[in-house]
C-alpha cells in the first residue's frame, strides 16, 4: 500500500488540501480555520498511533491566520513558516510544495531557504525522530524498455498481440516505512530543478509532463504499424477462397450428352409458358419465370432474357468448363442487361461440366438439380427460399443477386445422370422417383426420330411431372410441405401443382 505524502502543516492552513487519504484540489488558498476541525481530527487519529507526536492546543492556534506571500511567479508563491522560520514554495493550483525555488528563476526573498535540519512545528513532532533514524528514498523514474515484438497465436493477434502498448513512465514508491518530511508533485510542463540540488531531506518525484515533451522522447523511431487490422487482413486472407483453375487432364474422363425440354402451362401453351431452357456444349441453364410477378405485354420475358444472354457472357474458353465464380458474374451481369429490356422476374439455376470431371452449379431460387449415381441419388443443390412459396429471384424489383445463389461442385464419374427442372419438376416429383424414372430408362435405345436419348429421357421425366401435377389426390413434395404450412386446399397433404415445366438431362458416356 502506497502511503499518502505529507505536506507541511502551513500549507495546509492556506488551502483546502486535508490529511485525509482522499485529497480535495482547490483553487485559491482561504483561511485555515475552515479547516481547524479536519486537522484536529486528523491530529488525534495520528496520536493515538504515534507516542512521538507533540499536539498541543497552541500548536493548533498557529494555524488561525493565512501567511503572507513573500514573493511569488505563476502558481507558485513562496511564503516563511512561523514555525521554523525556513521558506517553502506552494503552488495554489496543484497544492504542491517545495522547500526549494521551483524555477531558476522565482524572485529571491532574501531570507534562508535550506530546510531545517531538526523538523518543528506539529510536523517535526510526528516526524523528527523518524528523520534522524533513516533518510528518505529518491524515486527512480525509468521509462519502461519497449518489448521485441513476437509470435503470437491467431487470437492473439486478431485481439491485439504483438507489441505492448507504450505507457507513461511512473515513479518507483520509495521503500521507507514512514512519509518524507516534503513530497513535491508537480504538474509543470517543466520539472521543478530540484534534483540538481540534491538537498538530502527533499524526495524527488516524477513529474507528469504534458504531451510532447517526456512521453515524446518514449516513443518508438520504427515506423508505425496498425496492430489490428494488418493482422485481421493477414489472417482473413488465409480463409479467402482461391481462385478456381480448371486443370484439364489429358485424356477426358469422359464425353458428356445433354437434352432438354419445356412444356408449357396447360393454358400458356398458346404463348410458350414462362420458362426458358438454355445450353451450350458443356454449360447449360434453367430459367422458371415468376408467374406472380407483374408483366407488361409486348416486353420480353426476363426468363428467356436471361437464357438468350448467358453464352456471351461466359468466358473465351466455357467449352472446356465454367468456374462457379465465372457463373455467378456471367449470371449478374445477363441479370443487370434484363433489368432494362425485360419484364417479370426469374428464379436461375446454371451449371457447367467441366473437362475436369467436375460438375459446378449455382442456383437462385428454388429450381433443382441433382445427379443420380447407381439408382439413388449422390448430389442436389439447395434451394434458396425468403419462406415458403417465395424463392430467390432476378428482377428490377428484386434485392436478390446471383451471388447470393447455393453452390455445388461434385466430381462426375462415367455413368452419372444430371437432371435440372424448374419447380413444375420437383414440386410434383419426388427425387428418389426422379432417380427411378432415369435407371429404368439406362437401357433404353431411342430411335433417330425420338432423338437422343437424353432428349427421351427429359421428356420421360416432364410427362411424369405433368400427370401428377393434374391428380388431385397425389402425394406430392409440394402437397406434404403446403399442409406442413397449413396452406388452403392441401389441408389434407395431397394434389398435384399445376405449372410450367423445364428439364435438362446431362449423360456422363
Amino acid at each position: 500500500m502506497n502511503r499518502r505524502p505529507s505536506i507541511p502543516l502551513a500549507i495546509l492552513a492556506a488551502s483546502s488540501v486535508s490529511l485525509l487519504p482522499c485529497a480535495e484540489a482547490f483553487v485559491s488558498p482561504p483561511t485555515a480555520s475552515h479547516h481547524h476541525s479536519r486537522i484536529a481530527s486528523a491530529a488525534a487519529r495520528s496520536r493515538a498511533s504515534s507516542s512521538s507526536s507533540s499536539w498541543s492546543p497552541s500548536s493548533l492556534s498557529r494555524l488561525s491566520a493565512s501567511p503572507e506571500p513573500l514573493g511569488s511567479e505563476g502558481d507558485w508563491t513562496a511564503y516563511n513558516d512561523p514555525t521554523t522560520g525556513t521558506v517553502y514554495y506552494f503552488n495554489g493550483k496543484t497544492g504542491a510544495s517545495l522547500w526549494q525555488p521551483p524555477t531558476d528563476t522565482f524572485p529571491s526573498v532574501g531570507v534562508d531557504e535550506d530546510p531545517v535540519e531538526d523538523g518543528g512545528g506539529i510536523f517535526g513532532g510526528w516526524f523528527g525522530a523518524k528523520k534522524a533514524e533513516e533518510e528518505p528514498v529518491a524515486a527512480v523514474v525509468q521509462p519502461e524498455p519497449e518489448p521485441e515484438p513476437s509470435q503470437v497465436s491467431l487470437f492473439g493477434n486478431l485481439f491485439g498481440g504483438g507489441a505492448a502498448a507504450k505507457s507513461e513512465p511512473a515513479a518507483v514508491p520509495a521503500p521507507s516505512p514512514a512519509p518524507a518530511p516534503v513530497v513535491a508533485v508537480t504538474k509543470e510542463k517543466k520539472a521543478a530543478p530540484v534534483a540538481a540540488k540534491e538537498k538530502k531531506d527533499v524526495l524527488v518525484v516524477a513529474t507528469k509532463e504534458k504531451k510532447g515533451t517526456a512521453a515524446k522522447d518514449a516513443v518508438s523511431d520504427k515506423p508505425y504499424k496498425p496492430a489490428f487490422g494488418s493482422r485481421v487482413d493477414d489472417i482473413l486472407a488465409q480463409f479467402k477462397p482461391k481462385k478456381e483453375i480448371i486443370e484439364i487432364p489429358d485424356v477426358p474422363p469422359f464425353t458428356v450428352e445433354m437434352g432438354s425440354l419445356v412444356m408449357p402451362h396447360p393454358e400458356k401453351i398458346s404463348w410458350g409458358g414462362e420458362d426458358a431452357v438454355w445450353s451450350d456444349g458443356v454449360t447449360f441453364g434453367v430459367f422458371d419465370g415468376v408467374s406472380g410477378a407483374e408483366k407488361i405485354d409486348g416486353i420480353p420475358l426476363y426468363s428467356r432474357t436471361l437464357a438468350e444472354l448467358m453464352p456471351s457472357n461466359l468466358p473465351p474458353d466455357a467449352e472446356t468448363g465454367v468456374t462457379t465464380d465465372n457463373l455467378v458474374t456471367a449470371l449478374q451481369a445477363c441479370a443487370d442487361t434484363a433489368d432494362g429490356s425485360a419484364t417479370g422476374a426469374s428464379t436461375a439455376l446454371v451449371a457447367s461440366v467441366g473437362k475436369d470431371g467436375t460438375l459446378r452449379a449455382l442456383c437462385v431460387g428454388d429450381s433443382a438439380l441433382l445427379v443420380v449415381r447407381e439408382g439413388a441419388v449422390a448430389a442436389r443443390t439447395k434451394d434458396v427460399v425468403h419462406y415458403f412459396d417465395c424463392p430467390y429471384q432476378l428482377s428490377r424489383d428484386s434485392p436478390d443477386t446471383a451471388k447470393e445463389g447455393s453452390r455445388l461442385k461434385f466430381a462426375l464419374e462415367p455413368g452419372d445422370v444430371v437432371v435440372a427442372g424448374s419447380d413444375g419438376v420437383f414440386d410434383n416429383v419426388a427425387d428418389g422417383d426422379i432417380a427411378a424414372i432415369v435407371t429404368a430408362r439406362l437401357d433404353a435405345k431411342p430411335t433417330k426420330k425420338q432423338g437422343k436419348w437424353t432428349d427421351t429421357t427429359a421428356k420421360a421425366i416432364s410427362d411424369v411431372a405433368r400427370e401428377v401435377s393434374l391428380d388431385d389426390f397425389a402425394l406430392t413434395p409440394y402437397s406434404t410441405a403446403s399442409k406442413k404450412e397449413k396452406q388452403p386446399g392441401y389441408e389434407d397433404g395431397v394434389g398435384g401443382k399445376v405449372d410450367d415445366i423445364s428439364c435438362t438431362v446431362v449423360r456422363c458416356l
